[in-house]
């Protein structure tokens, strides 16, 4: 059974970045991406497609068809609840929105590798 990989931003925008100063990084990514994704489920979440559509990326257009071909992880409804009172009582002021926290909180309900 392949280990499950919960995919952020950061690596699909790192697959269509070309910036100098961040080329190691970029590289790799790319490497991983190539020669080990395979060997992992890799999903993403709706928080991630928000972050690309409304972020600022040189290849924007090809990155959102990307993340689209990757599975979406769904937050179990108890996730989501838990989010709301986090958020309500003030416990993770810096989490922007309840769909990013309901990401910080799912690898503590299933088992993910996060990217």
């Amino acid at each position: 059974m392949k280990s499950t990989v919960y995919l952020d931003t950061t690596i699909p925008s790192y697959l269509f970045d070309e910036r100098e100063s961040i080329r190691l990084h970029i590289e790799v990514t790319q490497k991983w991406w190539n020669e080990e994704s395979h060997n992992y489920d890799v999903w993403a979440s709706e928080a991630t497609l928000d972050e690309i559509s409304e972020g600022h990326y040189q290849k924007k257009q090809e990155l959102l068809t990307f993340v689209v071909g990757i599975p979406i992880l769904m937050p179990d409804p108890r996730i989501v609840d838990i989010a709301q009172i986090y958020l309500e009582n003030y416990l993770m002021p810096s989490i922007p929105s309840k769909g990013m926290l309901c990401i910080w909180l799912m690898p503590r309900f299933i088992k993910l590798i996060f990217c």
